[in-house]
């Protein structure tokens, strides 16, 4: 696993989840079926295996599922399904694999960042087409330092089932952590909760700044002053504004004191 970039962002549209995510600090960690591409965490596997290979599986899978079941009652029921054919029945083993997929997605929570807060597509994407915010984050503390790089490959991966299936770590990189290649724009790292989705506390200090989009009303921007101001540490506020000379927004601290430092794309009144 890679380790993160000492920032990580999140693209948001204003609505009424943003005073209690900014106040108190709660961020939400989704469950992989309210995500919006029909191949993430639903990684299809490839099912070829020999009989004996098979047999083992199951074996070793009911001894661990089915407690109740005394060895001999494990090896009949293994037996008898070798004997339907189960075992070389593609249908049949596909649908176990989509079984455990889904089963598994349910009891995982994952929050979605990026590395990078002047991306026009993202801010198009999530931030309600410029009108909402971003978010950003240190990693030095959790959830954040646990975040893990989302792969990109250029083709679908070829992997049986049974190669990784008890490889925690390759299960894991492949089924949250592979996506299209088309999302690589994204720039995406993933944080993994494994008791589930939900609203997730984090260390306030953590929210390092908040960039308004291109787009954002004055009056929102006036909310969100506000909000900063009740918070018990500094964060920084910015705008974002699209480059003159790069096809990327850059970022305008929103207070005349506030100092220009290293983030991306970062620049203001006295920048070169």
């Amino acid at each position: 696993m890679s380790t993160p970039p000492p920032r990580l962002y999140k693209y948001r549209k204003l609505d009424e989840h943003t005073i209690p995510l900014i106040i108190n600090g709660v961020i939400y960690f989704a469950e992989p079926s309210q995500f919006n591409d029909p191949f993430d965490c639903r990684f299809r596997y490839d099912l070829t295996g020999t009989e004996s290979e098979w047999r083992e599986f199951f074996m070793r899978h009911l001894t661990q599922l089915r407690l109740e079941l005394s060895p001999r009652e494990v090896h009949n029921m293994v037996e008898a399904k070798a004997r339907e054919g189960a075992f070389k029945d593609t249908r049949l083993l596909g649908s176990l694999s989509d079984d455990c997929s889904r089963h598994r997605n349910q009891r995982l929570g994952i929050l979605c960042l990026t590395a990078s807060p002047t991306n026009i597509l993202m801010w198009s994407h999530y931030a309600d087409a410029h009108k909402g915010y971003c978010l950003e984050f240190s990693t030095d503390a959790p959830p954040f330092k646990r975040a893990s790089q989302v792969r990109y490959p250029p083709k679908y991966p070829n992997v049986r089932y049974l190669d990784c299936i008890e490889k925690p770590d390759t299960h894991v990189e492949l089924t949250t952590l592979t996506k299209a290649g088309l999302w690589k724009y994204e720039e995406e790292w993933r944080v993994i909760h494994i008791k589930g989705p939900g609203l997730i506390k984090f260390d306030e200090r953590s929210l390092t700044a908040i960039i308004c989009g291109h787009w954002m009303t004055e009056e929102n921007v006036d909310l969100l002053k506000g909000l900063v101001k009740r918070l018990k540490h500094k964060v920084q506020l910015y705008r974002a504004a699209p480059n003159d000379k790069e096809f990327e927004m850059k970022l305008m601290p929103l207070e005349e004191d506030q100092a220009i430092d290293d983030r991306p794309g970062l620049s203001g009144p006295c920048a070169p």
